[in-house]
Formats: structure tokens, sequence, C-alpha cells
């Protein structure tokens, strides 16, 4: 390279460096003031995300009440069916044996008719033991 030639590339990389040294404190300054609202947007994200934990340990909390109530009325419905199911079953012996008291009551009057009228009160609903 001639004397000139380096001449020339020297004032180059003088302008260069001139140019640079001016960019670079307002690149400098980007660079901080990008850094800075990243450091204040992490704050808000990791303030966001406390509030966030807090928000789901009370929806847990709330699921949690949901699904006892939910057990606790499903044991209430499965009692109450029980204890209908056994109200109608009660019934239901109640009305066969109401059923055979009266085909005995039947067959205790045709038995009364068949020995006559005798002097004997008769209580209605209630059984003679005749000896």
């Amino acid at each position: 390279m001639s004397k000139h030639d380096r001449e020339q590339h020297a004032l180059y990389l003088k302008d260069q460096i001139q140019g640079l040294e001016e960019v670079i404190p307002d690149q400098q300054e980007e660079v901080d003031s990008n850094q800075e609202n990243y450091d204040e947007a992490m704050e808000k994200v990791e303030a966001a995300q406390l509030e966030a934990d807090e928000y789901k340990g009370h929806l847990d909390d709330a699921v949690a009440r949901l699904e006892g109530s939910q057990e606790e009325l499903d044991e209430y419905k499965r009692e109450l069916r029980d204890l209908e199911h056994e109200g109608k079953k009660k019934a239901k012996l109640d009305h066969d044996q109401d059923n055979d008291d009266s085909d005995d009551e039947e067959e205790g009057d045709e038995e009364e008719e068949e020995e006559g009228d005798e002097d004997e009160e008769d209580i209605e609903g209630a059984f003679v033991i005749k000896f």
C-alpha cells in the first residue's frame, strides 16, 4: 500500500471511529432504556405471577369447597333415596300385611257366620278367641 493509500485509509478509519463514537452513546442510552423497560416489565410479570399464584390458591380452595359440597349433596340425596326406598318397602309390607289381615278377617267373618250369632260382642278389628 502506498503512502497516499495508507493516509486515505487512515482518514477513512478515523472518520468511521468518530462516527461510531458519536453513535455509541445514543445506542448505549437505547440499551439502558430498553434494559430499564425490561426490568420494569419483569417486575410486573413477577408481581402478576405472585397475584396469579394467590388467585390460584383461592381457586383451589373454592374448588375443594365445591367438591366437598357436591359430595355432601350426593350423600344426602343417597340417604334420602334410601330412606324413601325404605319407606316404600315398609308401606308395601304394611299393605301386604293389611291384605293378609283382611283375608284373615274375611275368613274369620265366614267362620263366625257359620258358627251362628252368639251373644259375644266383637270389637271391630280385634280378634275374638273362642274357647
